[in-house]
């Protein structure tokens, strides 16, 4: 029922306002009789008002009140956060990877190294034209040595030179990158870099470059270029 008593005390202000104003207006024509019994008015009005609104607020904080005191005397359970942690942990059991999901986990983490420090050499010694095409990072099965790797380095050189100087740009950014991986990378046991050369011909490997180590640094093994572009 607040409400009846809020339209009510909104009521009273209503009228409070048109009293002020109609007295205003008997002030100003002179009937200053009359003008005081309608102020008088206006201020019962407002009397009137602030009865409202209070018992409207005291009513409203009762039904606060009464809504908090139902709402503590309900009983909720016993709440254990102990029982809550165990019960999520039975429905979420431990899960024990594979062998073979753990070694695809590690190659993974091999090439992600190896592209990264490939790209980190492109962009040191700013070879303006090349970009990554996909690495690879695969076990050497012609070694005794256990964790020996071969490097395979797909790249793209298509900066738009003549096929004499993107030969020559293409041996020198090979053996820079080389050069680098045989110093940061000591299990990197062989390197083969494919190029692509899209302006001289699309869609396919123009050149391959292969690399063995031999102690602390690499050297080159066979060179293939494609002898229509390539004289």
């Amino acid at each position: 029922m607040y409400w009846l008593l809020a339209i009510a005390a909104l009521l009273c202000l209503l009228m409070v306002a048109l009293a002020v104003i109609f007295g205003i207006y008997r002030l100003l024509k002179g009937n200053k009789a009359l003008a005081l019994k309608t102020f008088a008015s206006g201020l019962v009005f407002l009397l009137s008002f602030y009865f409202f609104r209070y018992e409207s607020n005291k009513m409203v904080a009762e039904e606060n009140k009464t809504a908090v005191e139902e709402d503590n005397d309900y009983d909720y359970g016993s709440y254990d956060n102990d029982s809550v942690v165990d019960s999520e942990d039975e429905d979420e059991p431990d899960v024990e990877l594979t062998d073979a999901e753990i070694e695809e986990m590690e190659r993974e983490e091999l090439v992600y190294e190896f592209e990264n420090e490939v790209q980190q050499l492109i962009d040191d010694n700013k070879m303006h034209g090349v970009e990554i095409v996909r690495v690879e990072y695969n076990d050497h099965m012609g070694t005794d040595k256990d964790g020996d790797f071969i490097g395979l380095a797909y790249l793209k050189y298509n900066d738009g030179q003549s096929a004499k100087t993107t030969k020559k740009l293409i041996d020198l950014y090979t053996e820079e990158i080389a050069a680098n991986l045989a110093e940061s990378d000591e299990d990197l046991s062989e390197l083969v870099v494919f190029w692509e050369t899209p302006f001289l011909l699309e869609g396919t490997n123009t050149a391959k470059i292969q690399f063995t180590r031999q102690n602390d640094k690499f050297v080159f093994g066979d060179k293939n270029y494609n002898s229509s572009i390539f004289n």
